[in-house]
This record gives C-alpha cells, sequence and structure tokens, in this order.
C-alpha cells in the first residue's frame, strides 16, 4: 500500500516532465509558446487538481491563472481575433441575475468565482491555435486515459475496492476514462483493440453505474448513422432531456414531497440507501424550485439551504456532510430557474445542431457519443463544476469539426 501512495505522487511529476518534452519537442510559432501553460494545465490536471498527495497543491491554480493571462496577452497585442461563446455569456449572466434570489452570500461567490473561472479558461484553451487542433486534445485524453487505467488495474489488485487512482472519486475518474475510450473505439485501428480493453476494464472498475450505461449512446450513435437518422440528432435528445425534467417536476411532487416531513421531523427516522436519498433530495430541491420557479433560488445555494432544513444532519449525523442535487439538470432548475434551464438546453441544441453539420463522420459520432455520455453522467451527478465538462459543450462553438 505504502509502494502505491508513491506511485501517486511520482505520476504527476513524471507527467508533467513527459508533456513537457512533448511541447518543447514540437515546432511552433513564437504565439504559441504562449500555449505552454495551458497545454500543462490540460495535460496534467488529470494527475493533479485532485491529488492531495502532490507536493505542490496550487500547481494547477497558476497554471490556470497564467493560461487567462495569454488570452490577455493577445487581446492587449491585438495580434490574434478573440472568439466568445455568447451561449456561456448568457449562461454566466443568468447566474449573475439569480444574485438577487441568493440567501448564503459566501456560497454564491464562491461558485460564481468557480464558473468565472471554468469560462475563462475555456474561452483562453480555444482561443489558442494549439487547441483548435482535435488530435492533440484527443491524444493528450488517450495517453491519460491509459495510465489511469493501469494505476486503476494496480489499485484493484491492492486494495479490492472501487478504484479512484489520482481522481478520488469513482465516477470522475469513470468520465474521463470513457472519454479515452471512445475515442479510441471510433479511431483506433485493430491494433489497438488491447488498448480499449485495458480502458474499459479500468471503467469495469471505477464501479459507475452512470458511465458503464452511458457506454450504450456509442453504439446508438452507430446505429442511428448505419440508418441515416441525422435528423434525429437534432431534435430527439434535447426533447428527451426536457421531457426527463418534466417528469421529475410533476412526478416527484406528486409522490416524493410527502418525504417533506423531513423539514419537521428531522430527529427521527432510519437511515436510507444512497438511491433512495437521491429522489429524497430531489423532492426537497422541486419544493425549493417552487419558491422561485422563474430565476430560481440562486447559483450554488441548493447545497446550504438544504443543510439549514435539517435534512442532512438528519441522514447522516454529521452537518459538514455536503449534500448536493447529484443531477445537473435539477440544480439548473432549481438554482437558475426556467430562464437558467432554458439557456442551457438551448446550448445543448446548438452543440449537437452544429456537430450535426460537420462532414467527417467519424468526428460527427465521436463527439455525440461524448456529449451524451456526459449528460447521461448528469442525470446522477453533479458535473457542471467540471472544465471537462464546458470544453465538451465548448467544443463545436470554437473549433470547425
Amino acid at each position: 500500500m505504502g509502494l502505491y501512495t508513491n506511485i501517486l505522487q511520482v505520476i504527476p511529476i513524471l507527467m508533467i516532465i513527459y508533456y513537457c518534452l512533448i511541447f518543447f519537442c514540437r515546432k511552433y510559432h513564437k504565439t504559441d509558446l504562449l500555449a505552454f501553460p495551458m497545454y500543462m494545465y490540460w495535460a496534467t490536471y488529470p494527475f493533479i487538481v485532485n491529488n492531495k498527495l502532490f507536493i505542490i497543491p496550487s500547481f494547477t491554480q497558476i497554471l490556470g491563472i497564467l493560461s487567462i493571462l495569454t488570452t490577455i496577452v493577445h487581446i492587449v497585442k491585438r495580434d490574434r481575433k478573440i472568439h466568445f461563446n455568447k451561449y456561456e455569456l448568457l449562461f454566466y449572466i443568468v447566474v449573475c441575475i439569480s444574485w438577487f434570489q441568493m440567501s448564503y452570500s459566501n456560497f454564491y461567490y464562491t461558485g460564481l468565482l468557480n464558473l468565472t473561472y471554468i469560462f475563462l479558461l475555456t474561452s483562453s484553451f480555444f482561443n489558442t491555435r494549439l487547441f483548435r487542433n482535435p488530435k492533440i486534445i484527443a491524444k493528450t485524453l488517450i495517453i491519460n486515459g491509459l495510465v489511469l487505467s493501469f494505476l486503476a488495474i494496480i489499485e484493484r489488485l491492492i486494495y479490492n475496492s472501487r478504484v479512484s487512482t489520482t481522481f478520488f472519486n469513482p465516477n470522475y475518474l469513470a468520465i474521463y476514462l470513457v472519454f479515452s475510450l471512445v475515442i479510441l473505439f471510433f479511431y483506433a485501428p485493430k491494433k489497438k483493440s488491447l488498448l480499449i480493453v485495458i480502458i474499459f476494464i479500468a471503467i469495469l472498475l471505477t464501479e459507475s453505474d452512470a458511465v458503464i450505461v452511458g457506454i450504450v449512446f456509442p453504439v446508438l450513435i452507430i446505429i442511428l448513422n448505419k440508418f441515416k437518422l441525422k435528423i434525429t440528432y437534432r431534435f430527439i435528445f434535447p426533447v428527451i432531456f426536457i421531457s426527463f425534467t418534466i417528469g421529475i417536476i410533476y412526478g416527484l411532487s406528486q409522490s416524493l414531497l410527502s418525504n417533506i416531513e423531513y423539514f419537521d421531523h428531522a430527529a427521527s427516522g432510519v437511515l436510507k440507501s444512497s438511491d433512495s436519498i437521491r429522489f429524497d433530495i430531489w423532492s426537497i430541491a422541486i419544493s425549493l424550485f417552487n419558491k422561485n420557479p422563474l430565476i430560481g433560488i440562486g447559483y450554488n445555494q441548493f447545497q446550504p439551504q438544504i443543510a439549514h432544513t435539517g435534512f442532512q444532519n438528519f441522514m447522516f449525523n454529521r452537518r459538514e456532510e455536503g449534500f448536493v442535487t447529484h443531477n445537473d439538470f435539477v440544480r439548473i432548475l432549481v438554482e437558475l430557474g426556467l430562464v437558467g434551464s432554458l439557456v442551457f438546453y438551448i446550448y445543448i441544441y446548438k452543440v449537437i445542431n452544429l456537430s450535426n453539420k460537420t462532414q467527417d463522420i467519424k468526428m460527427r459520432m465521436t463527439y455525440l457519443s461524448l456529449v451524451l455520455i456526459l449528460l447521461f453522467f448528469s442525470f446522477t451527478h453533479n458535473n457542471i463544476n467540471s472544465l471537462l465538462f464546458w470544453m465538451t459543450l465548448a467544443f463545436p462553438i470554437y473549433v470547425k469539426i
């Protein structure tokens, strides 16, 4: 066990050295040298951002700030046209407007700062020539996926439990690995089949149900493409997501709101399974949504409000355990209301629509598979604080695929 801990400490350093060599061994335009912090952030963050064992905890923050500063340099020098994502901007405006409804300022400003940081990073990445090359993005995902997969297998052999490696959360390791798997699935020749198997085994070892089930989406995409049902992508999936949200509002309001007794009887009852707790959390989320259905209760306000009800203390007998919605669609609905949800759904529709316009069939199938897996994952987890989430949605906005 001590050996594996040492490996987790050494791997980030080795990956930093590896990607430094990869970057500086290539020939770049002098302005692309400014992309070095961005490249290093994108390439190494899976090994560092959640790794509390790493010797420089703020390494990713330093790289992130430097990445944003490079974009500012381009704006000041006017040596490059800077593109902006109007859909992220609209979502950000809704988040700012939700300030008028917030009750817990510390949570709001922390969430706003995190979202600002992610959106600036996303814009900085895609305003660099280097990151407009899909091959560079894909290559780092594949390499990192393989390294993480080997770590996952070693971890399972040692601990015989769900693996998380440097992520310290099996679900977020799984969603990263599935990106590597899908890219290999659509682009790798037969000689790389073994690599696909290795990553697939690592995903199984995470025991992340949402990601494992989500793997069916690439198969569905292939079937739809075979029958040339391209238009289906443009209309049916946004309808599915909207219908799912409406179903939550109706179903939970009818059958689960009776569990709202937690508000008044937080000191009685028995503990429930994690799946059952999710439904209880969603029912309370819908009740909070009813307070202000138009613009919500305020961004990042669900966690402190559910703690205030006593539900959190009742379920775990410790108030420091943070409760989240475990559903990004529910979170956006309750915190940003119908306006925020509408903006979010329009954004999803736009990126799916743009991806359909590419003539590269493999690229289209790959991207749609990743988006659908990511959104399916968001049905049972909170993923909108993830850089990978927003970069995936923003990809066709900035890059002509």
